[in-house]
């Protein structure tokens, strides 16, 4: 079965494909044996032009621009915000906060205030909204919070806009039940990214081809940034002794800037869990955009740095990846 053409247009497909093929060079992986060559060859991208795409015979709600580079938004902890443009900064943002508006998708974040002084704040709510068109069908909203991660949009649906060919337009997919969730969105090859931390907190992120940036005219923190006024260039409370916070993150494999954003965290609330979304929001980058992370992350050691080092861990979560991304474009999800 050809998947590349099933799959043109997946952004979750392409991405995790082409971090197989570089954990396959780099560990040397033969011994998997022809039928792992034979997975793999199953997913193989045009080698004379790895980001075209053929639009011809697509359905009015695939994206139909170039699909890479890519941008990717990030939202976690305390919060720390990366912009498309990789803009590093911890923004206080408190209360209801647009991350995203565009014509196509709209992204909202609801903070409230974390640490012992109050002085920072994280993420209690994301609110994802898909706005309808005649082409591909009646908008859908879908709502997560730290208590309940939902499998579903608020309409009980899991998808919308579905196709002749029986591709939806938009999609609910549960990447782990209850604690981590994808929402596509075809017309824009956008995937919204939402994990649980430790039950009390969520992070968020966004990402899109960078044409789309190009012909959307949007806002939202992911495009404008944070406001200088709700900047926080350090804690003003120590909860938590720095070195002690550094040693704490570093055992994570947690580096570069999320390095900063966890140790930042730490200090700020002494609460060590703000490690796992730090690591999340640093894997979140490598799993999306892959070719960025692999550029700015210069101080990763362990290629990639939150990921299991042995070549037979690092290729099953990965492999596991592709198929999710080969069901969700080949079939329509209840």
């Amino acid at each position: 079965m050809n998947f590349e053409g099933l799959c043109r247009g997946d952004i979750n497909f392409h991405s995790n494909l082409k971090v197989i093929n570089s954990l396959l060079a780099r560990h040397e992986c033969s011994q998997f044996g022809e039928d792992f060559d034979s997975l793999i060859e199953a997913f193989s991208l045009d080698p004379e032009n790895p980001d075209s795409q053929d639009t011809g015979g697509l359905g009015p709600c695939h994206y139909k621009g170039e699909l890479r580079p890519r941008a990717h938004c990030g939202l976690f902890g305390d919060p720390h915000l990366r912009t498309f443009k990789g803009e590093f900064v911890t923004c206080r943002v408190e209360g209801a906060w647009p991350l995203l508006d565009t014509p196509h998708l709209a992204v909202q974040v609801t903070n409230v205030v974390v640490g012992p002084q109050l002085q920072a704040t994280a993420t209690s709510k994301v609110t994802v909204i898909v706005r309808g068109s005649d082409a591909c069908g009646s908008g859908k909203t879908y709502e997560a919070s730290a208590e309940q991660l939902p499998s579903a949009f608020v309409d009980g649906t899991r998808e919308g806009g579905v196709e002749a060919s029986g591709a939806a337009a938009v999609w609910v997919q549960e990447v782990v039940p209850g604690q981590h969730v994808h929402v596509g969105v075809r017309v824009v090859n956008a995937t919204v990214s939402i994990r649980k931390i430790q039950s009390r907190y969520l992070s968020v992120s966004v990402t899109v081809p960078e044409s789309v940036l190009g012909e959307e005219q949007g806002q939202g923190l992911c495009i404008t940034s944070c406001p200088a006024s709700e900047t926080l260039s350090s804690p003003t409370h120590e909860a938590m002794p720095q070195a002690k916070a550094q040693e704490l993150c570093a055992q994570h494999n947690i580096t570069d800037s999320f390095l900063d954003a966890c140790v930042f965290d730490l200090v700020a609330t002494g609460e060590t869990f703000f490690r796992d979304s730090a690591s999340a929001a640093q894997s979140e980058l490598w799993s999306q955009d892959p070719q960025t992370a692999a550029s700015t992350l210069r101080n990763c050691t362990q290629w990639p740095c939150t990921w299991p080092t042995s070549a037979t861990e690092s290729l099953g979560p990965l492999l596991a990846m592709v198929a999710v991304s080969v069901a969700a474009a080949l079939l329509p999800l209840t």
